[in-house]
């Protein structure tokens, strides 16, 4: 029998459905879309806090080169009548943090006043700034120099830090590298590096790369970063944490006595009985950092003076390798900027060319010296004070035999001819302008 409600019936519950699946619908729709526009926002805050972290770290990488020109302003007025040059260290040496970290104890007064002066500050964000000294570390590219002492000084360096770490400690790094041939890994950095295709380990240098199937491997020049050394035949990722801390590409030719780390002073003394090279070594770093002690060095003949009290002073630093004693010209320069829990980190090498190339000058001049270019005894500057150009240098370079030597003196007597005037000009008193970086890196 039909009922005359069965159909309203039927149609009120298609109605109830199609109204369910239309609010589902619906609130499906709002999820999505509050989802999206959640995930839009927080990409955007991330993004935005990420662009304010890297111009804090910017802030601090201008007032990081700001202390550095502070320094050398500071070295070039004052160097000589201040009684510590390493006291002028501080200009730079400090960590600086903004906000400024407060001591405990630390009256209320001055937090207070301090706190006032951050809250008015333009700068709302934090970031932190550390400055070290390039002139302390290992130069791996003075492997490849032209001056012999700087090439056998770097490899005794490189040769000291490792070894120590082997014979000084008991640990699983002691015990895999006990039998290692740090030599031959030195050999195959420097044959990276050097001019030529012959192996100082033997055979081709190409012999030990064929797995990269190039003809650039190695590619025989400098370094461009450290990360670079992964690549040379025999080096390991534990070696490699080990030296990195203590290795730049950025050097200064030679070692400066006052920023020299431990292992860079002790490989000055491979020479001598280890024992004894410790104790000078520990003796030098007490009485560079006590200025109750004398403080940092002033020159050679004051170093040379305090090493008399241990060692037989004209023994010392056979291979002529250049030793500074005077204000620091390297700097690397690390700076965080801080948004929340957002970072961005900058690092940038500031670097004094001119400096530089005046020590790698001086070095190429003591290898003549040990080579004894004037060795017919005749005086070569009268001799060929005639000539110009590469007929003066060929002339003063006449008695040289070795191929090797020859070049090395050409290009000594090249650096000396070569603009002196303008150079000596430049090497007085402050570079114009801020302090030249040549490596910049935004992590």
């Amino acid at each position: 029998m039909f009922h005359p409600w069965s159909k309203r019936n039927k149609k009120k519950g298609s109605a109830m459905m199609l109204a369910i699946f239309t609010i589902t619908f619906v609130l499906f729709l709002a999820t999505e879309i509050s989802r999206l526009t959640i995930n839009e926002y927080l990409t955007s805050a991330t993004e935005v806090k990420k662009v304010q972290a890297y111009y804090a770290a910017k802030a601090c990488l201008q007032l990081s080169l700001l202390r550095i020109k502070a320094y050398q302003q500071a070295t070039a007025a004052l160097g000589k009548s201040v009684p510590n040059l390493g006291m002028l260290d501080m200009i730079w040496r400090f960590p600086l943090s903004w906000p400024p970290s407060l001591p405990k104890e630390l009256s209320s007064f001055d937090s207070s006043t301090i706190k006032k002066t951050v809250g008015g500050s333009l700068l709302k964000n934090q970031f932190l700034s550390s400055i070290s000294a390039e002139g302390g570390k290992i130069d791996i590219n003075d492997l490849g120099s032209p001056s012999e002492g700087l090439r056998n000084q770097t490899a005794k360096q490189l040769l000291q830090r490792l070894t120590a770490r082997v014979q000084n400690n008991r640990d699983d790094f002691a015990d895999r590298y006990s039998n290692y041939n740090f030599q031959e890994l030195i050999n195959n950095i420097t044959d990276w590096i050097d001019d030529d295709d012959q192996s100082l380990n033997g055979g081709s240098e190409k012999g030990m790369y064929t797995d990269f199937r190039s003809d650039f491997i190695p590619p025989n020049r400098p370094f461009k970063t450290k990360e670079e050394l992964h690549m040379v035949e025999g080096m390991t990722d534990e070696i490699y944490a080990l030296i990195e801390p203590e290795i730049t590409l950025f050097g200064v030719k030679g070692v400066n006595v006052n920023q020299a780390e431990k292992d860079v002073l002790l490989s000055l003394f491979a020479p001598y009985d280890p024992r004894l090279a410790e104790e000078i070594v520990t003796e030098i770093l007490k009485r560079r950092n006590n200025p109750e002690l004398g403080g940092p060095f002033k020159d050679e003949k004051e170093f040379l003076g305090f090493l008399g009290g241990y060692i037989d002073s004209r023994t010392f630093n056979d291979d002529k390798v250049p030793l500074f004693f005077g204000a620091e010209i390297n700097f690397r320069i690390n700076c965080t900027g801080i948004v929340g829990q957002m970072t961005r980190e900058i690092d940038a090498v500031v670097y004094d060319a001119i400096a530089v190339k005046e020590h790698l000058q001086n070095s190429l001049k003591e290898d003549l010296k040990n080579q004894g270019p004037n060795q017919g005894g005749q005086d070569l500057t009268e001799q060929c004070k005639d000539k110009q150009g590469e007929e003066k240098y060929k002339c003063l370079c006449q008695n040289i035999e070795e191929g090797q030597a020859k070049l090395k003196c050409l290009e000594s007597y090249r650096l000396q001819g070569q603009n002196q005037d303008q150079s000596n000009k430049q090497g007085q008193g402050m570079r114009p302008g801020p302090p030249k970086m040549i490596f910049l890196q935004v992590k």
